[in-house]
């Protein structure tokens, strides 16, 4: 009740007497909400984004009484007085909208998937937005319960089968964002021989929960950087998280002031350094995941002893010593990409199902035009 109570309070507020406007899909967050608009709704579909982090407050009459209505027809006696009270108060904003889809690039959000267990009149379409490995699955208390599911692969799936995560229907597409990135950034020339995947967090966003996470990221920092000094001649972007100084610092001390860095502030820009790569390396970032689809080598150095991190084996080398994982690394950077293709051809298939030639966004639009217009004429 008290993480409730919290985000209650952490919400901000607005108040307004007339009710929205019926629309024929609502975007459930402002987070993918630009990829969604601008790629996959077509401008004659009427949208609106519904930003959850703002509650308003109604001075309607007509709220009112349909708030008083779907506070006693869905009052879930399981749930706490405040949890009802807030997800029903969403509920009844989005029900006056009369979507007939509700769609999110928050794929594991509490708030969407009590929104979808109760309003199965309405058509909700999650994207899959990152890896959902078993440290993440592990902390979700909640019912995972996906209508349609736009996902990265069929590895995905079984994953989130395997924690009884209920899917409808599941449709393995690969990233929207590595897509989109593609049909922008076409053929790239190999600059790099290693884009670096940073996953930076400042010390004071490090707590007892991310502890392990964080302290295994900082192993592999060491090791990236020491096999830079050893080898000058390799050529190592870092893709950042952000554009704060603290973590471009961060890199210039483990490296040297040298080093090149992505820009986070142009659009798709890490997915544009890593197609301008022979080979991304990292720790557990979707963005390794996401390098199969965009013919980019791939690698996961491994320090944790535990496949909890980040599950995807054929992609992964277990460290042991320094030696033996630079080593690996230059033989990776050397092997022609045909060859790598090749043998990765199958897990490629299975993690990061993105075809060229049917782009994720491209699908997600397809399925929509024909939820929307088929609704029409029915």
């Amino acid at each position: 009740m008290k993480d409730i109570f919290r985000k209650i309070l952490s919400k901000r507020y607005k108040y307004k007497v007339l009710i929205n406007s019926v629309t024929d899909i609502v975007i459930f967050d402002e987070d993918g909400s630009k990829e969604i608009k601008d790629n996959i709704i077509n401008k004659s579909i009427k949208t609106i984004t519904y930003d959850y982090n703002v509650i308003t407050i109604y001075l309607n009459p007509i709220f009112i009484v349909k708030l008083i209505i779907n506070l006693f027809k869905h009052w879930n006696s399981y749930k706490s007085i405040p949890h009802n009270f807030y997800i029903l108060y969403i509920l009844t904003d989005i029900k006056i909208l009369k979507p007939k889809i509700v769609i999110t690039y928050n794929d594991d959000n509490i708030i969407y998937h009590s929104l979808a267990n109760i309003m199965t009149d309405i058509k909700f379409i999650a994207i899959q937005n990152g890896l959902r490995e078993s440290f993440i699955r592990e902390r979700i208390n909640y019912n995972i319960n996906h209508d349609n599911y736009f996902c990265f692969g069929e590895k995905d799936i079984d994953k989130q089968l395997s924690s009884n995560w209920k899917i409808k229907k599941a449709i393995p597409i690969g990233s929207v964002k590595a897509g989109i990135a593609l049909s922008m950034f076409k053929d790239q020339q190999k600059t790099y021989d290693i884009c670096y995947i940073s996953e930076y967090s400042s010390e004071d966003k490090i707590t007892n929960e991310n502890l392990e996470w964080a302290n295994n990221i900082k192993k592999v920092d060491k090791i990236i950087s020491n096999f830079y000094k050893k080898h000058k001649n390799i050529k190592i972007i870092v893709v950042l998280r952000s554009n704060d100084n603290n973590e471009r610092d961060y890199f210039k001390n483990l490296f040297d002031t040298s080093i090149s860095f992505s820009n986070p502030l142009r659009y798709l820009d890490s997915y544009k350094t890593i197609l301008q790569s022979n080979l991304s390396i990292g720790f557990g970032s979707t963005l390794l995941v996401e390098s199969l689809g965009l013919k980019t080598k791939s690698l996961g150095i491994n320090t944790a002893k535990s496949n909890k991190f980040f599950d995807y084996d054929e992609i992964v080398y277990n460290f042991d010593d320094a030696n033996s994982c630079n080593k690996f690394i230059i033989d990776l950077i050397d092997m022609p990409y045909q060859k790598y293709y090749e043998k990765m051809q199958s897990t490629i298939v299975k993690s990061m199902n993105l075809d060229i030639n049917n782009l994720p966004h491209n699908i997600i639009r397809k399925n929509i035009d024909n939820l929307i217009y088929n609704s029409e004429n029915g």
